[in-house]
């Protein structure tokens, strides 16, 4: 019986053993397999990021001018695309900040002009409000002269008014004898 079981024993730990080499081996291969799935992703994206393909180190431009010359001179020519693209931007950039230069100075003499303006018609309004004062007084003045005339009229007759009032000029004549004319100075 202890040969018996001896011999179990002995076949349990070959049979352990026969498993432990079988799950290394399925261990390592399942390792390679992780590991080079792993150096292909990074390989994918080593090739598609640009800043690999624009690098300044010799060691890796060389092996990019080497071993991958088609894609190394298209990164190269989408590089010299994007910087010709970056000088017109900057051209363009240049001309516009010129143009808003110009349409700004142009702005602010356009805006001086119409300060000066402003202060103009405001100096006018202001001339113009004297004036109407000035004349509303010359009116009041007149159409009180008018009531004194006409008030004199009642007391005195034609002639003695006449003799009174002597008149020098024909607008003297026309307030004398009430024409239309010499009411409507005023209210027109």
């Amino acid at each position: 019986m202890e040969d018996e079981n001896v011999e179990n024993m002995n076949d349990n730990v070959k049979t352990e053993t026969a498993k432990k080499v079988k799950n290394n081996q399925n261990g390592f291969s399942s390792f390679l397999w992780d590991l080079s799935s792993l150096i292909f992703l990074i390989c994918i994206l080593l090739w598609n990021i640009d800043g690999v393909w624009q690098t300044d180190i010799k060691f890796i431009k060389n092996i990019q001018k080497n071993y991958f010359s088609q894609k190394y001179k298209s990164e190269q020519l989408k590089i010299s695309r994007i910087t010709h693209n970056n000088e017109i931007i900057e051209d363009i950039q240049r001309r516009l900040d010129r143009t808003m230069q110009k349409y700004e100075s142009q702005l602010v003499q356009v805006n001086s002009e119409k300060e000066q303006a402003e202060k103009v018609a405001l100096l006018s309004q202001q001339k113009l409000e004297s004036y109407l004062e000035t004349e509303n007084n010359k009116c009041r003045y007149y159409q009180t002269a008018l009531m004194i005339i006409k008030n004199l009229r009642r007391h005195y007759s034609e002639d003695e008014l006449q003799k009174i009032i002597t008149c020098t000029n024909p607008e003297c004549v026309d307030i004398l004898s009430f024409k239309t004319e010499a009411f409507d100075v005023c209210t027109k």
